[in-house]
C-alpha cells in the first residue's frame, strides 16, 4: 500500500500518511536475540493475522510482544 497516493479534490496524501491519520494501534515488542525494545504500528487486523515481526536492529524474527497499554491516535477529539 505504501507509495500510492490517495487523492480527492480537497487533499492528496500518501497511503502511509492516510493510514497514520486513521486509528492505528502501536504495539510494543522485544527481540529475544539482541534485547532491542521497539514499537510497531499495525492495524488490529494485521496484528490478529500474526504476521512475522522483524527486529529493526538485528533482523531477527525471534521477537515477543510486551504487554503494555495500547495507544490509539484518531483524527477527531472525543
Amino acid at each position: 500500500m505504501s507509495g500510492h497516493a490517495i487523492e480527492s479534490p480537497e487533499v492528496s496524501v500518501s497511503a502511509t500518511d492516510y493510514r497514520r491519520a486513521i486509528a492505528m494501534p502501536e504495539y510494543e515488542f522485544e527481540c529475544t536475540k539482541c534485547h532491542k525494545q521497539f514499537t510497531q504500528e499495525e492495524s488490529m487486523k494485521e496484528h490478529e493475522e500474526h504476521h512475522e515481526i522483524k527486529c529493526p536492529k538485528c533482523g531477527s524474527t525471534k521477537v515477543e510482544q510486551r504487554f503494555s497499554s495500547v495507544f490509539v491516535k484518531t483524527s477527531k477529539k472525543s
